[in-house]
């Protein structure tokens, strides 16, 4: 399985990794995941959970357009 996520799909594959924790992934895709002021959006427990590193390979995608880079 092969996660990809725009915006914050990005955040929400951060947080269903804890629960899907034995499953094949073969790693994420993440475009233009959201910075520090769209997490801010977050409750307290999932922002600190979009800032967790992810257990298997994973590609973030971000351009001068988005902020972030």
């Amino acid at each position: 399985m092969l996660f990809v996520g725009h915006g914050f799909g990005g955040a929400v594959i951060v947080e269903a990794a804890r629960a899907v924790g034995g499953a094949d992934i073969r790693g994420a895709f993440l475009v233009a995941p959201p910075d520090e002021s769209g997490l801010e959006r977050l409750t307290d427990a999932r922002r600190t959970a979009a800032r967790a590193r992810l257990p298997w390979p994973s590609l973030v995608v971000a351009s001068p357009a988005d902020g972030r880079v």
